[in-house]
């Protein structure tokens, strides 16, 4: 997710948070302190409801990660690459370099989630079973976190896409037809059924029982979880599409490029504006130094144009995501899915500038791609050369 701050790795697994954790973290330990501790543990200062509380919103969050740990190993087992996972204000999401190639691993990698999330449970209610009577607070962070755990394996095996339960379905329903789209399709309209439904019950419990911060959650749950439903689906519709088309084909050939000695002024005069061009690459000889990009010019003062090179400005080449021609397309696709950036240098195996790809051929194709299909499925008839 963009703006998350990575934290580590763990078993090359990159571990980040999301801003939004913030929210959630303030929300789980106020509850916990306004609601649950003055009835498990009365009588006892704020001092101690505050610091079991802190620790209730830490160690659920430690329990997500584990349960995102707990999809990520059996993949790995199963030669699925994890690159990232984040935790988010609604749990935690695993990044995925590919879809499992069979029913059989999606199920298990999927269902080590919850069987994970239960272990915890069952760990955290020992804890409270060992605690009681004698360490109050502490078996009152295991009641808590039992509760929390249970609630959480339980809550990802609902049927509907793109929990938990909505994957097991999946990987059901593909290994019956032997068709992953029509699964996805399928396991996508039942999660967003679902979402709609989370949607009026929290409708409901504003309007009717009064519960404004409750039924707010609640709606907001179920807005994410249909438009998580819906956009899953359309992804692997658009990777099936793209199946097959290799970089070198939407590419732009050959594209323009711009030395590293050029000024701002000079870029935006003979490239930007004249070629309407948003991105060119800075080369030296056949050597990729890096790209400018029409954002890299608004980051640099007006009156310095005349004055600043594009190298001082440029995002430099270690820093960029790069593919060669013989790539699957959908590989271009996952990393501009998950950059903040909108094209591509396209190297060749000597690492020399070939192509430039930008969003832009990539919506092209898909515009042409009726035109595609009727031309018997062989691929673009002509390879694009806008640079917009």
């Amino acid at each position: 997710m963009q703006g998350s701050l990575r934290v580590g790795r763990i078993r090359g697994i990159e571990i980040a948070l999301h801003p939004s954790l913030l929210l959630a973290f303030v929300l789980i330990a106020w509850t916990l302190w306004s609601g649950w501790l003055p009835q498990m543990l009365p009588h006892r200062s704020d001092g101690v409801y505050l610091a079991v509380s802190i620790a209730g919103a830490i160690g659920l969050f430690v329990s997500v990660l584990l349960h995102e740990l707990g999809h990520s190993f059996t993949a790995q087992a199963r030669g699925v690459t994890v690159e990232s996972i984040t935790l988010f204000i609604f749990g935690g999401v695993a990044s995925i370099a590919r879809e499992p190639e069979t029913p059989r691993d999606e199920f298990w990698i999927t269902v080590f989630g919850p069987v994970t999330s239960f272990i915890l449970a069952g760990i955290s209610a020992l804890v409270w079973y060992l605690a009681r009577g004698s360490v109050a607070w502490l078996a009152a962070l295991g009641a808590i976190l039992g509760y929390l755990n249970f609630w959480l394996g339980l809550f990802n095996l609902v049927p509907g896409f793109p929990l938990d339960g909505g994957r097991i379905l999946r990987s059901i329903v593909w290994g019956v037809t032997g068709n992953l789209l029509r699964a996805t399709r399928v396991a996508s309209l039942i999660g967003q059924v679902i979402g709609y439904g989370f949607i009026v019950w929290g409708i409901y419990r504003i309007l009717v029982s009064q519960d404004f911060a409750s039924g707010i959650w609640t709606a907001f749950i179920g807005w994410f979880l249909q438009n998580a439903a819906e956009g899953t689906y359309q992804q692997l519709r658009a990777e099936q599409m793209f199946r097959g088309v290799r970089v070198g084909q939407l590419m732009e050939p050959s594209p323009a490029t711009i030395e590293p000695g050029a000024t701002i002024s000079r870029l935006i005069e003979e490239y930007l504006v004249a070629r309407r061009m948003r991105a060119v690459p800075v080369v030296l000889g056949d050597r990729l130094l890096g790209i400018i990009t029409v954002n890299d010019v608004q980051r640099v003062p007006r009156d310095e144009w005349p004055t600043t090179y594009v190298t001082q400005a440029m995002t430099r080449a270690e820093s960029l995501q790069t593919v060669h021609p013989t790539d699957d397309l959908t590989v271009a696709l996952n990393l501009l899915g998950r950059g903040q950036f909108h094209q591509l240098p396209v190297l060749d195996p000597a690492g020399q500038l070939v192509g430039l790809l930008s969003r832009a051929d990539i919506i092209r194709y898909l515009q042409l791609h009726p035109a595609v299909a009727r031309n018997g499925g062989k691929g673009p008839p002509t390879t694009p050369t806008t640079t917009a």
